[in-house]
């Protein structure tokens, strides 16, 4: 089992409240991506394509998808523990990105390779037949949205582990050492966040227990949100 973003991944600082608020804002808001598609199987066929056998949608969150759900943020506010877990294959980056020229090559042919293969082919999947029970079209618009809200994700998490302990590293785990990442840019970072898979799979069963209205999330939760929250808001989008 990968190690959760609450606890100390490789090269990383402690989880703070506004990492983790981060975290789970983004998650919250591609995980109601999924749940405005018209079909269950349109869900699952998206989360293939993005996570492969990394992620299972529960029976409880597929009832959902197609009828106007959405997840209470507030969960995701009050919670120290990261409703997401790291992809290490996602972050094995060539040997190649080891500075800003470098990073921002290899995100041009992501851009233009693997990331609009990804794009077409949720296209496709979306506009299947059992896709769209009711006869409409528009996967390319959903497609869209599910990408700008994996980018989203991507962002939080390449900065939070950009903002980590260069000296505190396992290259065998994640394939490269995170403190290349800290000597990137910014811009840089949200480049390769922008072409990236998801370099986390969402917690889905936690996602599902919030929507169905269990209470918070496992985990300690914030007595109020921290100073950094308003800083943070920019970071993802408008819902």
């Amino acid at each position: 089992m990968l190690d959760t973003l609450d606890r100390r991944l490789p090269g990383s600082r402690p989880r703070t409240d506004v990492d983790v608020i981060a975290i789970n804002v983004a998650a919250v808001f591609l995980a109601d991506e999924l749940l405005r598609l018209l079909a269950a199987a349109a869900a699952t066929a998206a989360a293939a394509l993005l996570w492969g056998d990394e992620a299972r949608l529960p029976e409880s969150f597929l009832e959902r998808v197609g009828a106007g759900a959405s997840i209470p943020l507030g969960p995701a506010l009050l919670t120290r523990t990261a409703m997401a877990t790291p992809v290490p294959d996602v972050l094995r980056l060539p040997a190649t990105v080891r500075d800003a020229a470098g990073a921002r090559g290899y995100a041009g042919t992501l851009a233009y390779g693997r990331h609009r293969e990804l794009a077409l082919e949720l296209t496709r999947v979306l506009d299947a037949p059992a896709s769209r029970p009711r006869g409409r079209l528009g996967g390319h618009a959903s497609a869209r949205r599910i990408l700008d809200r994996v980018a989203a994700l991507n962002r939080v998490v390449l900065r939070a582990m950009a903002e980590g302990q260069p000296g505190d590293v396992s290259p065998p785990r994640l394939g490269f050492s995170p403190g290349v990442l800290a000597r990137l840019p910014g811009v840089t970072l949200d480049a390769l966040a922008a072409v990236l898979p998801p370099v986390a799979v969402l917690d889905f069963s936690r996602l599902a227990a919030v929507l169905d209205g269990a209470g918070s999330v496992a985990g300690t939760a914030c007595p109020r949100l921290p100073a950094g929250m308003p800083a943070m808001a920019g970071v993802v989008a408008a819902r």
